[in-house]
């Protein structure tokens, strides 16, 4: 039997780091554990949260009017986040009490749909919520996802799941992924060992020091593909990156081995939800590694992909974004090499040989015909075997006219391939509009979203990430201190502070260091390619009328030769411990930082096509972040 408890009082860990905690009204633990002695989110299947007087809807539609209502469907949609995330779950539910009325609503990760209110003190209710549990708890594996919830607008109680007597079936429930699930004691011991004979266990410091308790306390069994087979892949420690997003891709990137690998390998693997009508990631790992076949170029340290898994199973797409290609797919890929975040530079010199190799993969890539179109932090890692920089995530890549030439076998014009899913005019429109990660793009693309986005963006993109490096992670002169960072990158007109601070020195306290050297040297790039307009007052008639400098668009082999190279063989460089930031608090986050949760402003207000969150029906956050 679950358990259930009244946590009002209790104050969970945030799943988020950054964000503050959290106490769910009541809730209701996962089948087959036993009730903890502290309350975590990882205990938890179902949330139940209650409201003396405030009702999230108004007749069918959320009640924008109200700042209560507001206040309310964020804590629901945290606590939501909370379940699907720390449960690895496909769908979550989260039940809404307002006195005497109740709401039965069904997260996943394109949005949410809602039953009517029903008065749950009514006799002709009282079913409801018991039908509701029941059918939860004690899902039934021909059910796919139908949601255990009862017929609220007829009144009608489906009959409760078949479950023969006697058959001892796995405990679940409803929205659980059926792809994971928990070794045994004596397979955590086997792929420990397994683990310590990668090369990766013996060249990284940071592996050896996990004990055998913290590298396998969470870990769990998921199912990838690796040269079209399907394998079982066992999680080491911690998540490399999980997304914060609750309506978003939900990236979430661990560590993990491969069960009987003959030649034991670490490998990352990445578990998100694609939207469907976005061209899978897995198209553009294709094409630069044809492409560096065809040119017999090593593609050792470049980010690879060796197999991808789409799910087709119930429960594996999403069904509440309001349109068909803004669904989500849930698909894993499984990718070498393992990275390190960039904050993790040990020296500012290995940084900039980092970027200076990225560099030459985002070169390799465009010339086979792919453009990033999101250089940002998360984007760009350290390789844990050799430190050297890598490229990753091409969620929100394009091809080129090159690309375009060499996917075009089996690939048409008009359609996406996923399928035979075929995009409305209104959806070209909409993936035309995609963008990067804001606070590093590039000036003209923050100017003019709708200027199609070339490899130059990319390039200037490059050096607002030295940039963010530079004024998060090390000591610096800039007269906002700690929040120079926010002061630059969290700003409503991001271009215009952009184009100011080209026109200043970097704050790097020591001018003769080769990191000043070079950020002046790559400043002076990007300056080109945004060249300053004044604009001359027409009452002044006798003024000729000023001609815009020509842009001078950056390029791989400018970069490389003018700043990288130019810089890099110096001998004084500041080695990184010198440079931090020692002892200062954290800086505030960013809007930048909740750019994969900007349901948390807005976004979950929006509603689906034909209008608000109907009964039945769902608000979608059109946010395809992470």
């Amino acid at each position: 039997m679950p358990w259930f408890a009244c946590t009002k009082s209790t104050h969970f860990s945030p799943i988020a780091e950054g964000d503050h905690a959290t106490s769910p009204d009541i809730i209701g633990g996962r089948p087959g554990e036993e009730r903890p002695s502290i309350y975590t989110w990882p205990d938890c299947g179902v949330v139940f949260e209650l409201k003396v007087d405030t009702d999230i809807f108004k007749a069918k539609e959320i009640n924008k009017n109200s700042i209560e209502s507001k206040d309310a469907l964020m804590q629901i949609a945290k606590s939501a986040r909370s379940l699907l995330t720390s449960g690895r779950c496909c769908f979550v539910f989260v039940v809404a009490v307002i006195k005497t009325m109740a709401r039965i609503l069904r997260f996943d990760r394109a949005g949410f749909r809602t039953s009517a209110a029903f008065n749950w003190t009514e006799q002709s209710n009282s079913h409801f919520i018991p039908t509701f549990l029941w059918r939860l708890y004690n899902p039934d594996p021909r059910s796919g996802t139908e949601s255990p919830a009862p017929d609220v607008e007829s009144g009608t109680e489906s009959p409760a799941p078949d479950v023969e007597s006697g058959t001892d079936l796995p405990a679940r429930m409803y929205g659980a992924d059926e792809t994971i699930s928990i070794p045994t004691a004596a397979e955590k011991e086997q792929m420990f060992k397994l683990w310590k004979k990668t090369s990766s266990y013996e060249k990284t410091v940071a592996a050896k020091l996990l004990s055998f308790e913290e590298a396998t306390r969470n870990s769990r069994w998921l199912e990838a593909s690796i040269n079209n087979t399907t394998v079982r892949c066992f999680t080491i420690g911690q998540p490399l990156f999980e997304s914060e997003g609750l309506f978003s891709r939900a990236t979430r990137v661990d560590r993990v081995v491969i069960e009987d690998d003959p030649t034991p390998t670490v490998y990352a693997l990445k578990d998100a939800w694609r939207q469907v009508c976005r061209r899978p990631e897995t198209d553009f790992y294709d094409v630069i590694a044809k492409y560096c076949e065809e040119k017999s170029l090593p593609t050792q340290g470049m980010a690879r992909c060796l197999g991808s898994l789409e799910f087709s199973d119930p429960g594996h797409e999403t069904n509440s974004a309001g349109s068909p290609e803004q669904e989500r797919r849930h698909i894993r890929s499984l990718l070498t090499p393992v990275g390190i975040p960039l904050k993790q530079f040990p020296s500012s010199r290995e940084l900039i040989l980092a970027l200076e190799g990225v560099l030459e993969h985002h070169r390799v890539a465009y010339e086979a015909g792919v453009i990033h179109r999101d250089v940002s932090e998360g984007n760009v890692l350290f390789d844990e075997e050799t430190m050297k920089g890598f490229l990753v995530d091409w969620d929100y890549a394009e091809f080129n006219q090159q690309g375009s030439l060499i996917f075009k076998p089996g690939f048409r014009k008009d359609q996406m391939a996923t399928g035979t899913r075929i995009l409305t005019k209104a959806s070209r429109i909409w993936l035309s509009s995609f963008q990067g990660t804001s606070p590093f793009m590039a000036i003209q693309r923050l100017e003019a979203q709708n200027t199609p986005h070339e490899a130059h963006h990319d390039l200037e993109s490059f050096y607002w990430l030295l940039i963010w490096v530079i004024l998060r992670y090390t000591i610096h002169n800039h007269k906002d201190g700690l929040f120079a960072c926010h002061h630059l990158f969290d700003v409503n007109d991001p271009a215009a502070i952009k184009r100011s601070w080209l026109t200043k020195k970097t704050p790097i306290a020591d001018q003769t260091s080769p990191l000043y050297k070079l950020t002046a040297r790559f400043r002076r790039l990007v300056q080109g390619q945004n060249p300053v307009v004044i604009e001359l007052d027409e009452i002044l008639t006798d003024s000729a009328p000023t001609v815009a400098p020509a842009a001078e668009p950056l390029t791989h082999v400018d970069i490389k030769t003018k700043v990288f190279e130019a810089v890099i063989d110096q001998e004084n460089w500041a080695i990184f411990e010198d440079r931090r930031v020692a002892g200062a608090k954290p800086e505030p986050r960013l809007a930048a930082d909740f750019i994969e949760t900007r349901w948390q402003g807005h976004n979950v207000f929006r509603t689906a096509a034909s209008g608000g969150p109907r009964q039945g029906a769902g608000a979608v956050a059109n946010d395809d972040s992470s």
